[in-house]
């Protein structure tokens, strides 16, 4: 994608980009908030115990919330790189992209921090 000219990304670009973003079909990062902030073994008791009673699942909330972190990374760059490859097309959608991924990347780096905790 960095090696298209500037304004020259298709469409399918700015929307693949826009379903993780906007990921409200499926519920998206919000899904996951109870097992992020360990509100889920108040909510579901026999999940914690499932999870407490094998080794390899301990630090699963742990490893989802670096998996949070790591996605923001790779996100942060694939919003900077899609504002200028953006075609004119789609430049209204991609700004209103960027807007609810502010909030969402404001969202996800609270929830991922919060089982740090």
């Amino acid at each position: 994608m960095e090696t298209l000219p500037n304004g020259g990304a298709d469409q399918s670009y700015t929307m693949a980009l826009n379903g993780v973003v906007d990921a409200a079909v499926n519920g998206g990062l919000a899904n996951y908030v109870s097992f992020l902030n360990g509100e889920y073994r108040n909510i579901n008791p026999e999940i914690a115990e499932d999870v407490d009673s094998f080794e390899a699942k301990k630090d699963c909330s742990q490893v989802l919330s670096a998996l949070v972190e790591q996605q923001i990374e790779l996100m942060d760059k694939g919003i900077k790189v899609h504002s200028l490859k953006v075609c004119e097309a789609m430049k209204p959608l991609g700004q209103h992209m960027e807007g609810n991924y502010q909030k969402m990347r404001k969202d996800a780096l609270y929830w991922a921090g919060d089982q740090k905790k």
